[in-house]
């Protein structure tokens, strides 16, 4: 891809013509409904305070974690990298139960890591690659006898929704659709929701 500001594009390029974008979350067809049950897997040690590439850790004041005694109403958080401050509100159930519901407009939550015990759960919506903004309740992990383990902290990973093509946009891209360039096609994901600037040495399938 291009990596350099003194780096440009080859001169047999056609335009790239931008999708329109809305962060409206009803036009996102990448979101998860509402409440719909996260895939959760049982990782052993500490939560590596990592989001997957184009998500963004979000703790408060710019800290990597909420602790515990934190992670109830409504919560402060500053994106990482980007700096916007966002709101989500935290239910509980009981002490060993969190539901977590984006407030603020154009971001969406795409992991949530429940840190308890000797592990975390680390959970995510696989199936949706924009996230969810309203999660159904995520539980602690069980502790080495058995019992719920208290919360210890949660790292939360969001992702904006800028990123997320209307539906009709959606509906509109085709593989046969992008400009190719001498020795290369543009560089996109496989489902053409996110297209880079630069151009790829191989063809992507």
């Amino acid at each position: 891809g291009v990596s350099g500001g003194s780096t440009s594009l080859p001169t047999t390029a056609a335009p790239v013509a931008s999708a329109a974008l809305d962060a409206s979350p009803t036009d996102c067809p990448g979101l998860a409904p509402d409440s719909e049950d996260a895939s959760c897997e049982f990782i052993s040690g500490n939560t590596p305070h990592v989001c997957a590439d184009g998500e963004y850790l979000c703790g408060p004041g710019g800290a990597n974690e909420f602790s515990g005694s934190s992670a109830s109403g409504l919560i402060t958080c500053e994106v990482h990298t980007i700096g916007d401050e966002i709101t989500i509100d935290v239910t509980n159930d009981g002490s060993f139960g969190f539901a977590f519901e984006m407030i603020s407009a154009g971001y969406a939550i795409t992991n949530v890591q429940v840190k308890a015990g000797s592990g975390y759960d680390d959970c995510k919506w696989p199936s949706h690659d924009m996230g969810i903004l309203k999660t159904d309740y995520l539980y602690t992990p069980t502790n080495n006898g058995g019992s719920q383990a208290a919360l210890s902290h949660l790292d939360v990973c969001v992702k904006p929704l800028t990123g997320c093509p209307s539906a009709s946009a959606a509906a509109a891209s085709s593989p046969t659709a992008s400009p190719q360039a001498a020795g290369g096609t543009m560089c996109c994901t496989s489902d053409l929701k996110t297209c880079k600037t630069g151009w790829c040495s191989n063809s992507q399938s």
